[in-house]
């Protein structure tokens, strides 16, 4: 009885329960992959992810804007014992055409380094991590601004950011 007889009278072996199981699970996931193959296709998704996708951020100015980059690179010791040192280098958009914003901050560059140095000197390494540059360069951008008086910063770069210990 290991045989059965089809109706054309060949003998096939018999198949087991869990036998019978696997082939049935096997059949649907290659059914469920073609489909999802057909369905990527037709549907063009993983084309359109990667066009959605924004990729790297690149910090270039927007139409109607120059670039301050004349702060340089800042070079700080933090506060812890021993402490770290810190050196980044900062720029900025403003507009192009606000020539009295250009002129103070070219007036006061000076200053705003100072302010910069003094920042990062009150910092602990830890609190200089990564995850925390949005809040560093929202903190420093406003101490940056109660400095000046025709103009504002918007947004901070930090171009080279680095801290050693």
């Amino acid at each position: 009885m290991d045989r059965d007889r089809s109706e054309g009278g060949e003998a096939t072996p018999s198949r087991s329960p869990a036998e019978r199981v696997l082939r049935i699970t096997i059949l649907v996931l290659a059914a469920a992959l073609v489909l999802g193959t057909v369905y990527a296709l037709a549907t063009d998704t993983r084309g359109r992810a990667a066009r959605s996708s924004p990729g790297p951020r690149i910090d270039v100015p927007r139409e109607g804007e120059a670039v301050y980059s004349r702060l340089g690179t800042i070079r700080a010791s933090t506060r812890d014992d021993p402490p770290a040192v810190v050196a980044v280098s900062i720029a900025f958009p403003y507009p192009a055409g606000d020539r009295a914003f250009k002129e103070e901050l070219d007036d006061k560059a000076a200053r705003l380094r100072e302010a910069c140095a003094a920042f990062f000197a009150e910092k602990s390494a830890e609190s200089l991590h990564p995850a925390f540059e949005g809040a560093l360069k929202s903190e420093l951008r406003d101490r940056l601004n109660a400095q000046l008086s025709l103009g504002r910063i918007r947004e901070l770069w930090f171009g080279d950011f680095a801290v050693v210990r």
